[in-house]
């Protein structure tokens, strides 16, 4: 039995710093569950392990059968890289390894090549002389030998202390890392072979394969952001629901929709329990029949909820941020927000984390905070479209660095110190229409003292200079209903905010005055 050379690799810190794997993770576990479906096939025995050998491996019964790397944005592979996805492959033996990269992105077709020179390197540096650092002569350096003292430290992936290290068990005894270094040559020899032996049987059917192809693939399904995963996985879980539930006559994408997000809640569930655990020698495991049972689910009712409609809401800022970088008319420079340099200084890609971190019901209040209303169920909401997200939400919150999340989940900017400024999603476009839907909401105390909390809302289209709020009302003020309160001071104001049955006004601006006047 060949030796395992590369160690598992559990890279996972958060479900953030995860979520694009995960899509494509997910995504390729529900194509395998309705390819089997479909096929009449058993789902028993089958995983989705997360990490580990791979960004997420496919197993049979505990046995590998695909490992797996995903490449978000532009593909970066060192030669020690392209070394331990082969090695990987074999000494887990896998049936074959596979990439997932976006549309467009190059990928390199020397991975064997690549892996036989590391492996040259790797003999070279397993000939020195294994010695502790007290004992190197002045007039030598380090690198002419293997330093025992060395072997515990990190080192890079694949090179020859982490090898040295893992095969050893981490041993600080010199005997035990000269056998140790005895092993690793002569398996280092027979993984050499095994890849020559496989390449030489695979090309007698097939002359012209290339030698990667024999070991691994660019996976057919490439996509450019998160929403397009979704869209295809939505139409998956159809799909599957044909087979598995068809009595279930309510079925659409929008359903999907929300099948596909309680399967990313449980999942991100799952990921948020073993990193607290913080247990290296597991892994991460979703059985794909959990997560069957998690897609047969009757989650019919909650779609007849305030809470979905919030969903909605939030479905649409997701999935139009996955677009926003590859809009024409912004300034980035990237397609994907995590391979841009300048995304640490970014407020929009600041502001998505911080949403994205929050709970549900905190999210469902940001959302009522945005759209000024409470949805009602069975009914035509108005909800905002697309476009509105993405040039009123997004773009104000990529143009406007002071722009963000309070306390109180309103999104709000403060200029002067003392001028408060709330964003909203509304696109009224009149002020009769904006205090129609507003006189609404206010029957609720919590609405009422947010308003009182802001001395300007930003809007879509609509920029009023005088709007009075009175407990339950709202109006625009004319010039002589202003001169009649025109003795009201700040010291009042403080008041106002302790009474919501006095008068408070405030501005409405759209979208170009809010950055005229905050950018």
């Amino acid at each position: 039995m060949k030796i395992p050379l590369v160690q598992p690799f559990n890279a996972i810190t958060s479900w953030e710093d995860y979520e694009y794997q995960g899509h494509i993770a997910l995504y390729y576990a529900l194509k395998n569950i309705l390819n089997l479906l479909q096929s009449c096939k058993s789902i028993s025995g089958y995983e989705l392990q997360i990490e580990g050998e791979e960004d997420f491996s496919i197993r049979k019964d505990t046995k590998y059968i695909s490992l797996h790397q995903v490449k978000a944005g532009a593909v970066k592979l060192e030669p020690n890289d392209k070394f331990s996805f082969i090695m990987g492959i074999l000494q887990n033996e896998a049936e074959s390894g596979y990439f997932h990269i976006s549309n467009g992105k190059k990928f390199q077709s020397d991975f064997i090549s690549k892996s036989f020179d590391h492996i040259s390197i790797l003999k070279n540096d397993l000939q020195k002389k294994v010695i502790e650092k007290k004992d190197i002569p002045a007039t030598d350096k380090e690198d002419y030998y293997i330093v025992l003292d060395n072997v515990s430290a990190n080192h890079k992936k694949a090179d020859v202390y982490s090898i040295i290290k893992y095969v050893s068990g981490n041993s600080k005894d010199i005997t035990k890392i000269e056998s140790t270094i005895s092993e690793i040559d002569n398996a280092l020899d027979t993984y050499k072979a095994t890849i020559e032996k496989k390449i030489e049987e695979s090309k007698k059917d097939n002359p012209t394969l290339c030698d990667d192809e024999v070991f691994l693939r660019v996976y057919e399904d490439k996509f450019d952001n998160a929403k397009e995963i979704r869209l295809k996985a939505y139409a998956i879980i159809v799909e599957i629901l044909k087979i598995k539930c068809p009595s279930y006559s309510f079925v659409d994408i929008d359903y999907a929709a929300l099948v596909y997000d309680q399967l990313l809640l449980y999942m991100k569930e799952k990921i948020t329990e073993f990193y607290i655990d913080n247990n290296k020698n597991n892994k991460c495991i979703l059985r794909f029949d959990e997560i069957l049972e998690q897609i047969v689910v009757d989650y019919h009712e909650k779609i007849d909820t305030v809470a979905y409609q919030y969903f909605q809401v939030l479905r649409s800022i997701r999935d139009v941020y996955a677009e926003y970088p590859s809009e024409l008319w912004n300034n980035c420079v990237e397609s994907n927000c995590k391979d841009c340099k300048d995304s640490n200084s970014c407020n929009l890609f600041k502001q998505i984390g911080i949403l994205n971190d929050k709970s549900e019901n905190e999210k469902n209040h940001i959302i009522h905070n945005l759209i000024l209303k409470t949805p009602q169920i069975g009914k035509s909401n108005n909800l905002p479209q697309d476009s509105l997200v993405s040039h009123l939400f997004l773009n104000l919150l990529d143009e406007i660095k002071t722009l963000g999340i309070s306390r109180n989940n309103v999104y709000e900017a403060i200029k002067n110190g003392n001028e408060t400024y709330r964003l909203t999603l509304d696109s009224s476009y009149d002020i009769d229409e904006f205090q129609k839907n507003l006189r609404r909401e206010l029957e609720k105390e919590a609405d009422r003292s947010l308003l009182y909390e802001c001395d300007v809302l930003i809007t879509d289209r609509l920029c009023e200079e005088t709007l009075i709020f009175n407990g339950g009302d709202i109006n625009v003020l004319t010039g002589k209903e202003l001169n009649e309160i025109s003795g009201m001071t700040s010291s009042t104001i403080e008041k106002m905010k302790k009474d919501c049955n006095r008068p408070k006004i405030i501005r409405l601006v759209n979208k170009n005055k809010a950055l005229g006047e905050l950018k």
